[in-house]
């Protein structure tokens, strides 16, 4: 979703993601190079990342995760809970009985936007929020984007099979996916594959309010 070049702007203070890619990757006995291989990231990049020379972007944050076998939101907003090698945390089918004898509460738990992660890309005008909990699959994350009148979000391509389910909530916008495009309305819907080139750019005169799925396969 984020071009390859872009770097993430915290607009409060994130977690040491730096700390939190170096501690994982020595749990798993992985060595730089192993990581790089894994995560299709170069062992230079990783390792200015861990060394809090440069600001990653959030598609090479994911790339790291795939690579480290975790989800992204545990490297940017690790929860207190969750084991520190990322790994999900073991949950039970309504009524499944716990090893205790006891039986499950069914899965009902929300996030209150103050403690959502706040993410801007370096273009200006262009503002992400991750709507993704911690513990969710490493193969789904969602973002609610804004973009002002103008502002374009470039992305290069994400690994294979990557596909982007977004929904215009307000404004106006064209999508772009490769040699296919499309302009959208407020309420409009669109998916496409994302292992392509592809990009956003708000039409209207007001800021375009984007509810964006990625999915990776």
């Amino acid at each position: 979703m984020l071009e390859n070049n872009q770097n993430l702007e915290p607009r409060s203070a994130l977690p040491d993601v730096a700390s939190r890619i170096r501690s994982i990757r020595k749990m798993k006995g992985l060595s730089l190079d192993e990581l790089a291989m894994r995560s299709l990231v170069s062992k230079s990049m990783i390792s200015q990342i861990e060394g809090n020379k440069t600001n990653p972007t959030l598609a090479m944050i994911w790339k790291i995760a795939k690579g480290l076998d975790t989800t992204v939101q545990n490297l940017i907003q690790p929860r207190q809970d969750a084991a520190i090698d990322g790994a999900p945390l073991h949950t039970h089918s309504p009524g499944e009985p716990h090893e205790d004898g006891g039986t499950t509460e069914i899965l009902f738990e929300y996030t209150r936007k103050e403690n959502f992660t706040q993410i801007t890309a370096d273009k200006p005008g262009v503002h992400f929020r991750v709507l993704t909990p911690a513990e969710q699959s490493e193969d789904l994350e969602i973002y609610r984007i804004s973009i002002r009148p103008g502002a374009i979000l470039d992305s290069q391509p994400h690994l294979g099979g990557t596909e982007e389910y977004l929904t215009l909530l307000k404004g106006r916008l064209r999508v772009i996916a490769e040699d296919n495009s499309s302009e959208m309305n407020s309420g409009d819907f669109i998916m496409y594959h994302a292992d392509i080139p592809h990009s956003m750019e708000n039409i209207g005169d007001e800021n375009a309010e984007v509810h964006l799925v990625v999915r990776f396969r």
